[in-house]
């Protein structure tokens, strides 16, 4: 017997397994996920604490699992879990939760899944994304990002994964257990623009979003910084790994920056679609900026293999053009945009929001 939940094998996101869980059941080509895939995917915050990994995300609350209004998310913590388990098995458990349409976000023990590079290396707790399973091999369908070749569908044992839940320690990861997830029924999501606007200013002014979060569990502090000022950090790294001073170098922010490209290029059709913006130049300005994020991540990836440093100036090079045009591109977009979110603050009766300060 088998039954495999339908997925997107393509998530537009794919740098973390959050977003890419996410978009692996939603498609942000569907016209009801737009407004709001628009107005979550701007802001960047990247940590500014030189002692700890840049740990550049998208800003758009601690867990967007729980957030997004398009999904349905149950947590199920790990003590419940092995209550669950302590009759039937965990793996029966999970196969129900597939047969009951529900896709199933849960933290494992890499070590003892060989899928894993550190399989027999290091315990490490991640959260795997599971949509399926069959019976005739005794597997799960699973996604996560196994090793450094990205993100990656493949097949879990019931065995190695019932290990590795066996073995998980209950905070070795910052959540615990399982999110038990289903796509919702179609529903409608109001435009927002003036909120796309106003993401849109707190990413050109590197402003703190937290306001449009204050339910959030976990509130970033003064040592992050937002909006284009994330460049500062990567900069900063890239020039202390290249003169050999102290510098945790987080290559991953940089799969992450070529990720939030290919979301302001979706962010610019859907602004064009909605005639919000006249000109498509800022959609020809971004899907530019994101072919030079593309040569920046393949130049870290070039030098995590061969460590030569001429490629940390060559991408010092292509990060500090890309900040450049990317700030002049906002700085027009939202002049342009700003007159038609004027005008629908006073047809629909809202305050309006703040202004871009040039």
């Amino acid at each position: 017997m088998k039954n495999i939940l339908p997925i997107n094998t393509m998530p537009i996101i794919t740098s973390y397994t959050h977003h890419s869980a996410i978009f692996s059941i939603l498609n942000i080509e569907d016209i009801e996920y737009n407004s709001w895939f628009a107005s979550e995917y701007i802001q960047l915050v990247v940590s500014n604490d030189y002692k700890m990994a840049a740990n550049l995300d998208f800003y758009c609350g601690t867990h967007v699992i729980d957030t997004c209004p398009f999904i349905s998310s149950e947590h199920i913590t790990w003590d419940a879990l092995q209550v669950q388990g302590s009759d039937t098995s965990i793996i029966d458990y999970l196969v129900e939760f597939i047969n009951n349409g529900y896709y199933v976000y849960i933290v494992v023990d890499g070590y003892y899944i060989s899928n894993y590079s550190n399989f027999k290396k290091r315990k490490f707790g991640h959260p795997l994304f599971i949509y399926g399973y069959d019976k005739g091999d005794s597997s799960f369908f699973a996604a996560d990002f196994f090793n450094e070749d990205g993100y990656k569908h493949t097949k879990i044992s019931f065995d190695e994964l019932s290990s590795s839940l066996d073995s998980v320690k209950r905070y070795n990861y910052w959540w615990s257990g399982a999110k038990l997830i289903k796509k919702r029924c179609p529903m409608y999501f109001i435009d927002d623009y003036p909120k796309i606007y106003s993401m849109l200013n707190c990413y050109y002014e590197s402003s703190n979003s937290s306001l449009y979060y204050r339910g959030d569990h976990i509130i970033y502090t003064k040592k992050s910084l937002y909006g284009i000022n994330v460049y500062e950090r990567l900069v900063t790294d890239l020039k202390n790994t290249l003169y050999n001073e102290t510098s945790i170098f987080d290559f991953r922010a940089f799969p992450i920056l070529l990720d939030h490209k290919k979301t302001m290029v979706e962010i610019m059709k859907y602004l064009l679609k909605k005639d919000l913006v006249h000109d498509s130049k800022y959609l020809n300005d971004f899907v530019t900026i994101q072919s030079s994020c593309e040569i920046l991540r393949n130049i870290i990836l070039k030098y995590r293999i061969t460590k030569q440093k001429r490629l940390l100036e060559k991408a010092i090079y292509y990060l500090e053009n890309i900040r450049e045009y990317e700030r002049r591109t906002l700085h027009e977009l939202l002049l342009n945009f700003k007159d038609k979110v004027k005008s629908y603050n006073e047809k629909n009766y809202m305050l309006p929001y703040p202004s871009v300060n040039v």
